[in-house]
């Protein structure tokens, strides 16, 4: 896909969602070209990493505690995950949207 065929392709939008259109893009084809880095991939396993790390945690604790003490000591490891998870699931979604973008341009040519 060339320069072009994105302006065309944004020109089919109402002016008011062209540079929402054109930023979901952008973002997307920023995301995807850190994730094809070595350090992009190191960023993403690290996050993978976190949550797993975090989970053992979590059940380790719980298996060796009561639950009265078990709900606030794994909280920061419980809240650190949902974050990490936000975060990929933004990733994600930022994804899939210029890759919905990006599947409209190659089927207009």
């Amino acid at each position: 896909m060339n320069a072009e065929q994105l302006e065309n392709y944004i020109t089919n939008f109402r002016p008011e969602l062209r540079e929402k259109v054109y930023k979901e893009f952008l973002d997307g084809e920023i995301l995807r070209k850190a994730f094809e880095t070595t350090e992009g991939k190191a960023i993403l396993n690290n996050c993978i990493d976190l949550i797993t790390s975090n989970t053992v945690q979590i059940i380790r604790y719980c298996s060796e505690h009561p639950p009265s003490e078990s709900v606030t000591k794994i909280y920061p490891y419980a809240s650190e995950i949902h974050t990490v998870y936000k975060l990929m699931e933004d990733w994600a979604k930022t994804l899939l949207r210029a890759s919905e973008h990006t599947k409209q341009i190659e089927k207009k040519g």
